[in-house]
């Protein structure tokens, strides 16, 4: 599941108080393989292999008819125009009776329901890949027409993978599938099975299946899984040679193995077991967000590894298999000058009742308590997440020492502003409207900024305070946050280039165009009606220095000064935080 982007909260005013308790009561219960956050809550897929050719076939097939149909017309019909011509929707028509009546494929029993008609999952996979390919020639990646089970699984996170695994505990990583060459690691999980082993940007290219006991080949009935029929050519299964589906039920299907890497130009092998997720009990780290170190009275990290070995019903141990590394050595917070605090941010999510805002203001006041005067702000890795959360955090810490003007608004920073197509404004400030998106609560008592009660001003003014840390998987509202903190000159950016996106998205859903999903919810099935939708760039967002909104920073990122960029790992950091800090 692509993690969501930045801005995506502009449709999320509308529909959260709806999400809102779904996902709460669901999020601590994830058991999928690629996503520790992943929610139970799912849409069922059919265990059949929906082969990619097929789609790709009809998407080929679909897309000129629908590029003169029903989404362009739907989305960007001028006010009272009317809807796609005769024609057009003629053509879409003709397209479907020939898929319906007249395309031939070999073994037509993969594709088709209990009835003999089309899987409408594949039917509708290909119509919203061909809607997507519209929206993306035209050079904007993030744009695509999601089918109702796509848009179902983008309000409730539901997994992709096709099957469920045999197999106890997790491989902490998430990941995509990029057809051809393997698995890209965007996340690993802290204190996780894979931490230390695999790292983000990592790519998987093949895995060695060690053991018998490690593969899944065989459901219960007795039925070849992917994976049975990966290892029917040997040991080493080469990623590339599978497609996305065939890929995740593989993974799904593996306890462990040697997995081959391509990391920064070298071939890295590296055994990776499944496993268990140390208990907050265990580890000390009671936020879902945020890590910290204070010194060893006020941290949240781990100083030492963990037993993470799956066990039975009797505790007995599936296999012996531990953290490979403690996040205080592997992050080389012995180099920590004195005096300096840690946090790091690893989303910007949550809910009216924990979000990451509400933890930060916990955890500085353990910064206060600390006796650190001094703040590192590590958003390395870290995707964005929702706008509200990134605006009061950073909000948290501002402080206009760079002298910006009209920067205001009844107290409160401003922290971006999105411009439209036709240079249309709108400014998102500290405590930005946040009862109509959470309905109150926390943030009726949010204080515009904390500033001054963390840090020393006079200090302030002749150099920061605090280092911003960020590389090429910073995005969106951490560059928000990264941009707001370096523009009012409380913060000094350190690391590598953020990954550049500048742009906002919304949703427009296709009412008209309602199907029937099923979703299952713990053990029982529903039907719910649920609308296409298209998910496309509506407005470019600027810095809070940028009154003139010329330097949009869509795909150039923000770069650190010459002094302090290029430094990809935390022992070259903390030197220049040494030294920065003298």
């Amino acid at each position: 599941m692509d993690n969501k982007d930045f801005f995506d909260e502009e449709y999320d005013r509308v529909e959260q108080q709806d999400r809102q308790q779904h996902e709460q009561n669901t999020r601590q219960n994830s058991q999928q393989f690629n996503n520790w956050n992943s929610y139970d809550v799912k849409v069922e897929q059919s265990p059949r292999n929906k082969k990619g050719w097929l789609i790709a076939l009809i998407c080929l097939t679909v897309v000129l008819s629908l590029v003169m149909g029903w989404v362009l017309c739907s989305l960007f019909r001028p006010s009272g125009g009317s809807s796609a011509t005769t024609d057009e929707t003629r053509i879409l028509e003709e397209v479907l009776k020939v898929i319906d009546n007249q395309l031939y494929v070999t073994d037509k029993s993969q594709y088709v329901d209990d009835n003999g008609n089309w899987d409408q999952s594949v039917r509708n996979a290909a119509v919203a890949a061909a809607g997507t390919a519209l929206l993306q020639s035209l050079g904007d990646r993030f744009c695509r027409l999601m089918s109702p089970e796509q848009y179902y699984t983008y309000l409730y996170g539901a997994s992709s993978s096709v099957v469920s695994s045999p197999f106890d505990g997790m491989f902490g990583i998430q990941f995509s599938t990029v057809e051809g060459l393997g698995l890209y690691v965007s996340t690993v999980v802290t204190d996780g099975a894979s931490y230390g082993r695999l790292e983000s940007d990592d790519l998987v290219y093949a895995i060695t299946v060690n053991s018998a006991a490690d593969a899944y080949t065989e459901d219960s009935i007795g039925t070849q899984t992917a994976m049975g029929k990966a290892l029917e050519n040997g040991n080493d299964i080469v990623l590339a040679d599978y497609t996305t589906a065939q890929i995740e039920e593989i993974m799904s299907c593996l306890r462990g193995g040697t997995f081959h890497v391509l990391r920064d130009g070298k071939d890295v092998a590296v055994d990776v077991m499944r496993g268990v997720m140390p208990s907050s009990a265990t580890t000390g780290n009671q936020y879902n967000y945020i890590e910290y170190y204070f010194g060893n009275d006020y941290k949240n990290i781990s100083t030492t590894t963990f037993d993470l070995s799956p066990r039975n019903a009797y505790g007995e141990k599936a296999y012996d298999y531990r953290s490979k590394v403690s996040t205080y050595e592997y992050r080389n917070l012995n180099l920590l000058p004195e005096g300096v605090g840690y946090v790091r941010l690893t989303e910007f999510s949550g809910d009216s009742s924990d979000n990451v805002d509400s933890e930060f203001e916990e955890v500085m006041r353990l910064f206060k308590q600390s006796g650190c005067s001094k703040l590192v702000l590590d958003l390395k890795g870290n995707p964005g997440g929702n706008v509200v959360y990134a605006t009061n955090l950073a909000g948290r810490l501002t402080y206009n020492f760079a002298e910006l003007n009209n920067v205001t608004k009844n107290g409160e920073y401003l922290m971006t502003t999105l411009v439209n197509k036709n240079g249309g404004k709108s400014s998102y400030y500290s405590n930005y409207n946040p009862s109509s998106l959470l309905g109150g609560g926390y943030y009726d008592s949010f204080t515009k900024t904390h500033y001054e009660d963390y840090f020393d001003v006079q200090l302030g003014k002749s150099k920061c305070n605090i280092v911003v840390l960020t590389d090429g998987n910073s995005a969106s509202a951490s560059e928000l946050v990264t941009g707001a903190l370096t523009d009012y000159g409380v913060a000094v950016q350190m690391g590598t280039k953020t990954y550049g996106k500048g742009i906002a998205q919304t949703i427009k859903t296709l009412d008209k165009y309602t199907q029937q999903v099923t979703v299952r919810e713990g053990s029982s099935y529903t039907s719910v009606s649920v609308p296409w939708a298209v998910y496309y760039t509506v407005d470019k967002y600027y810095t809070p220095a940028d009154s003139g909104y010329n330097h949009n920073l869509h795909g150039k990122g923000l770069t650190p000064t010459a002094a302090y960029n290029g430094l990809n790992n935390y022992s070259d950091i903390w030197i220049a935080v040494t030294n920065y800090w003298k």
